[in-house]
């Protein structure tokens, strides 16, 4: 906990989470409050709490449900939830204070199982680091739960081979997304169309509208609806 009080951050995953540091102060660092051992429920969804930047990121969960396999019952004290399960359970939370952050999931990472948008863990993992170094391409990880917007972002970024384009739409819309060089000239049309409320995610590996492979450097990949325009660098290493 000292750590924590010089500012550090903190990860913390672990299905007896609550049950190994009961009536502890370390959940009130977490901001979590020990309910019960969770008995034998099967956890098999994980979704991403509504106003926040993870609504509709959702995950398939494979953790199992042997009688020894329990997943702690936590609720949240000072902390927010970012995922819950199927039975409405919170599982996941996100903590912050002038000293320090905290994430605490009472489910495990390694369990999760992507959906319909591929890489979305690697998206997943891409927030929680950008929130503990405080890089904020989009919006701070403070605001998600205050804000209702349309964000984009990439990753990774710089890149080499493919990055991963990824936006949130609050309601459904009509978009196009596309890569530009710096000079203005259209490189590629990544997607065009009507797509739903929630997360969305797209892959460019470098290719030109041609096929061609595009030369190292920056380019811009923008984001187009009726009435707003977000643009945004990438940059490609060899």
């Amino acid at each position: 906990m000292n750590f924590l009080n010089l500012g550090g951050s903190l990860f913390i995953e672990g299905v007896n989470l609550g049950f190994d540091h009961e009536a502890t102060e370390f959940l009130d660092y977490l901001g979590v409050w020990y309910e019960n051992t969770g008995g034998t429920d099967e956890v098999s969804e994980i979704f991403g709490a509504g106003n926040s930047f993870f609504d509709s990121v959702n995950f398939g969960y494979h953790g199992g449900s042997d009688a020894h396999y329990s997943i702690d019952h936590l609720s949240n004290t000072t902390s927010n939830v970012l995922y819950y399960s199927e039975d409405d359970l919170s599982r996941i939370f996100v903590n912050s204070t002038e000293n320090y952050k905290t994430i605490a999931a009472s489910v495990i990472f390694g369990a999760f199982a992507d959906g319909e948008n591929l890489n979305l863990k690697t998206y997943y993992l891409a927030e929680i680091i950008n929130y503990f170094l405080g890089i904020s391409p989009v919006t701070a990880l403070s605001e998600l739960f205050t804000n209702q917007k349309i964000q984009l972002s990439a990753f990774p970024n710089p890149f080499s081979e493919a990055t991963q384009i990824c936006t949130f739409l609050p309601n459904e819309i009509s978009i196009s997304l596309r890569i530009f060089d710096e000079s203005g000239n259209l490189v590629r049309e990544i997607a065009r169309g009507d797509f739903s409320q929630g997360m969305h995610s797209f892959f460019w590996n470098g290719l030109n509208d041609h096929g061609e492979r595009v030369k190292e450097g920056i380019y811009l990949y923008v984001l187009v609806t009726k009435n707003q325009t977000i643009t945004a660098k990438l940059i490609m290493l060899k």
